[in-house]
């Protein structure tokens, strides 16, 4: 049955008698295959964990390059790679092709000022002493691998991108830049089966560094006894700036999690056959359509825009493609007959978590975004959907003209907020930039401006709520408030968030998004008709005399 796989999933995960019976035994397997098959080192200190298991003689002999080589592959297939990312994309100057991206993972350590963090590191420390202990069976060594992984990981975090490299490389011009890897064979043994070849240039953002036992130890930690995760989760918890790192969540919450995760498209088959019938569709799809229009009517009535920019920029608005609901390929989420065929390798056991996540994690798996509350509520007035949804949608479209993406064409193709602050983890003051911003804080002023003028020409056509809902709230608190007053509170609970120091430190950092409070205030600032809604005083914080306005 096709829910089979989803609930066998979500008992195996529940099922901590089991995981803890199971210890390490499969994780300890796959590590004994890693470094005395796959990857094996003369001398190397893993090894000695394996005193049954003599390494394979051949793979001893062949050069440390072909050995390389050949352990990213495994690693890549089995999804245990997180230092080098693949992916195709089409190529942005003929967006007719796909091209293959190559781009540096993400460290666990993510930037060079955690490092400066002794605490911070310390903790880190002693979590991959006590998973090496658990294991490999003794702590004899811990100290010098977890040593040796905050030094890797060090070298990770403090590489320079070469600014002088061209983006656009062939795998000849990667064996040349990066010499370690036979990146021909490479990248033919992970293309294998795909429709990708290697007669095109790649995309290149990326250094060859691996350390292939920890990161198979840490995709694999989900598997291991809750008393072994618990301290590389705390740590992961505080490098994320969660805002209680202590806190564990009840075993059934973090199940769903996973079983959604790794099986996204079975959990949305069920899920939007009760909560996303034609109706909403259709419902979605009219409010997308009204915010486009409002788009169109806006770029006529803008004076700087030439009659060449304003020609090219309907024919992109009106490229733009509408996908809603749900994805209908690979595999289709709305067909049972799809997803038996797209799941038919994967075998569930209910009792072997560490198996099914392995199978899982193998799957490319998509997720339904969005379409939910705070941002999307069937039956609750226009105002604030338009609010919520209706302000994303004008936002994404508004990307399609932001100081980025205006380069490129309606095919894809290229052609040739600084006053806002946060508290970092050490008590200092960090700027947002808004040069890293500008890109999404123009498509949020552009967003909640047109989805406000689509909402209010709806209402206009239609005060007595006949085909659509415009409604006041009941409630005390609530009733006294207009529906343009509505309308922003709605933008402003969609974007509501708790976080720690740590996290906005974070956020600021490395973020394209402005801080939440920032994003909400910034917006509102600029926009005249919330303003008007909450009758600001001229000149005051949320009614500034000098406005941002692009559309």
């Amino acid at each position: 049955m096709l829910d089979y796989d989803a609930q066998g999933f979500y008992k195996s995960y529940m099922n901590e008698t089991r995981i803890t019976e199971v210890g390490c035994v499969t994780l300890f397997k796959e590590l004994e295959e890693l470094v005395t098959t796959v990857f094996p080192v003369q001398g190397s200190s893993l090894i000695s964990h394996f005193p049954n298991i003599a390494p394979l003689v051949d793979l001893l002999n062949i050069t440390d390059r072909e050995r390389l080589t050949s352990a990213i592959t495994h690693l890549y297939w089995a999804s245990t790679l997180s230092i080098l990312n693949f992916y195709s994309f089409p190529d942005e100057r003929n967006p007719e092709i796909q091209i293959l991206w190559i781009s540096r993972g993400d460290s666990v350590i993510p930037d060079p000022v955690l490092l400066e963090r002794t605490p911070l590191l310390a903790e880190y420390r002693k979590a991959i002493e006590k998973i090496y202990t658990f294991v490999f069976g003794k702590s004899e060594g811990a100290t010098k691998f977890a040593n040796d992984m905050i030094a890797f990981e060090t070298k990770i975090v403090n590489f320079a991108d070469g600014a002088d490299a061209s983006p656009y490389i062939t795998a000849a011009d990667l064996n040349e830049l990066y010499p370690s890897l036979d990146w021909p064979l490479l990248l033919q043994k992970i293309l294998h089966g795909t429709n990708i070849t290697l007669d095109r240039e790649l995309k290149n953002d990326f250094p060859p560094y691996t350390y292939f036992a920890w990161e198979t130890i840490i995709a694999r930690s989900r598997a291991l006894p809750t008393q072994y995760r618990r301290r590389i989760n705390r740590t992961m918890s505080i490098l994320d700036g969660d805002v209680n790192p202590d806190a564990v969540p009840d075993r059934w919450s973090i199940c769903v999690d996973s079983t959604s995760t790794h099986f996204a498209s079975i959990v949305g088959h069920f899920c939007i056959s009760q909560m996303f019938p034609s109706a909403t569709k259709n419902q979605v799809q009219s409010m997308v359509g009204t915010i486009r229009e409002a788009y169109r009517t806006d770029f006529q009535a803008l004076g700087w825009l030439d009659n060449s920019t304003h020609a090219n920029a309907i024919t992109k608005l009106d490229a733009m493609i509408e996908l809603i609901g749900y994805f209908t390929a690979d595999p289709n989420v709305g067909s049972a007959e799809a997803h038996e065929k797209y799941y038919a390798a994967v075998h569930i056991k209910d009792s072997e978590y560490y198996s099914n996540l392995v199978q899982a994690k193998a799957q490319i798996l998509k997720k339904m975004l969005y379409r939910s509350a705070p941002y999307f509520t069937a039956n609750t007035p226009e105002c604030l959907n338009f609010g919520a949804l209706g302000m994303i949608t004008g936002h994404e479209i508004a990307h399609g003209f932001d100081n980025f993406d205006r380069n490129y064409g309606p095919r894809g193709e290229l052609h040739d907020y600084s006053n806002f602050t946060v508290m970092g983890p050490e008590g200092e003051t960090l700027y947002v930039n808004g040069e890293q911003t500008v890109g999404e804080n123009i498509s949020n002023n552009g967003g909640i401006k047109m989805a406000f003028m689509a909402w209010a020409k709806r209402f206009a056509s239609d005060r007595d709520s006949r085909p659509y809902n415009y409604k006041l709230l009941p409630g005390r608190g609530v009733s006294h408030l207009m529906r343009e007053q509505l309308f922003f509170l709605s933008f402003g609970q969609s974007w509501c968030r708790l976080g720690t120091p740590t996290y906005f430190a974070n956020q600021v950092r490395d973020g394209v998004h402005a801080p939440n409070h920032a994003r909400v205030l910034g917006t509102m600032q600029n926009a005249r008709e919330f303003a008007r809604a909450f009758k600001c005083k001229t000149d005051s914080p949320m009614d500034p005399v000098s406005k941002c306005e692009i559309w």
